[in-house]
């Protein structure tokens, strides 16, 4: 197994989902060259959240992930409203609406710069690429970090409501 398979877990998952894939037309190895190289790119770009501080030297750090650990700081802050004494359904009113502005402004800060990036279309369009594995990629890309930032923002959250009012609340 070559190094780049080994930095990205979610590609071996995918493999898993390769003959669904090829049932709806879509290239498979040609889809997981591409997203190989969109979730590279990922760990390259500095996100939002991190671009005041000083770039560093070392070509390995990986600022996605960093990004993600002060996301989940941010959804500890979500703990605190699990904890409050009140109705369940206000307080997770409460917390969905601001999970939901979270990530609505990652998505716009961070993520619509690879989103709306058009030169896909110029670079890999030129190719012998079906239009269907170039879309397929995209919508995976995005539900990679929609899922990612989603749970790092929500997993301390859900863990503590979990804790406090049990899998099934009937408050």
């Amino acid at each position: 197994m070559r190094e780049a398979d080994q930095q990205f877990r979610i590609l071996r998952l995918l493999d898993r989902l390769q003959p669904l894939l090829r049932t709806t037309g879509i290239h498979y190895p040609t889809l997981r060259r591409i997203l190989q190289v969109k979730l590279l790119m990922d760990r390259r770009r500095v996100p939002t959240l991190l671009s005041n501080r000083n770039r560093s030297e070392d070509e390995e750090v990986n600022y996605f992930v960093r990004s993600l650990w002060l996301y989940a700081l941010l959804g500890l802050m979500l703990v605190l409203f699990m904890m409050l004494e009140t109705q369940y359904m206000l307080l997770m009113s409460l917390v969905m609406g601001i999970l939901m502005f979270f990530i609505m402004m990652s998505m716009i800060s961070d993520f619509s710069a690879v989103m709306l990036d058009v030169r896909d279309r110029s670079i890999i369009m030129t190719r012998p690429v079906d239009g269907r594995t170039v879309g397929m990629a995209r919508a995976i890309h995005t539900a990679i970090y929609l899922l990612m930032l989603t749970g790092s923002l929500a997993a301390a959250s859900l863990v503590a409501g979990l804790i406090k009012h049990g899998v099934f609340c009937y408050n």
